[in-house]
């Protein structure tokens, strides 16, 4: 999560959530660490990913439809 964390900027808001978010999940369930990230993020990532094993870049949709 340290180096996640440099990678990231997470600030501690962000980990706080995560560490609530994994005592509720059962094992081997994905977990977000972040949304709505930036490419450079998304790069800055992807060069690094061979040392992170388990963690996963996902693309989800959203949306917003008020009526």
């Amino acid at each position: 999560m340290a180096r996640l964390g440099g990678i990231f900027k997470l600030n501690d808001v962000d980990m706080s959530r995560f560490y609530a978010e994994l005592k509720r999940k059962q094992p081997f369930h994905a977990i977000a660490l972040l949304s709505n990230m930036s490419d450079e993020n998304v790069v800055t990532f992807a060069v690094n990913r061979h040392l992170f094993p388990g963690v996963d870049i996902v693309a989800d949709s959203s949306g917003w439809y008020p009526n």
